[in-house]
């Protein structure tokens, strides 16, 4: 395996470790949401494990291929489809943040500086903060 190769996997298996907390975290912003709670009710906890593994592949393939379109195109269907089915916009970029946030807690220094470098670009969040 190159370098390259060794750096994604070891990339790959932080966030893939970080995925239940991410879960967990979404699902309380989503039980928190009276009209999600009206519309999935018990089917919460597979809906927030649903869309953060969605948004984990996403940003893994980005990341692979150096190409946030993957994750970003992904992105703005997510917004477009929640603004029609009119779901709260609030939440749907909260569950992102969340996401996002675990990231800068979690992922040590040098590998957080690339993966923010592809989920800001691909998000539309060049000159977000850090947290």
């Amino acid at each position: 395996m190159s370098v390259e190769q060794n750096r994604y996997k070891q990339i790959e298996a932080e966030i893939y470790s970080l995925t239940p907390l991410i879960v967990k975290e979404v699902e309380a912003l989503f039980e928190a949401d009276p009209d999600l709670q009206h519309r999935f009710g018990d089917t919460l906890p597979r809906l927030a494990h649903q869309e953060v593994t969605r948004l984990r592949d996403l940003l893994l393939g980005a990341i692979r291929y150096d190409y946030p379109p993957i994750l970003g195109k992904q992105y703005r269907w997510l917004l477009s489809v929640a603004e029609v089915r009119d779901f709260n916009l609030k939440t749907v970029r909260e569950h992102v943040r969340i996401f996002r946030a675990t990231l800068v807690r979690c992922l040590p220094p040098g590998d957080l500086e690339s993966v923010l470098k592809i989920f800001d670009e691909a998000l539309g969040l060049i000159h977000a903060q850090v947290n």
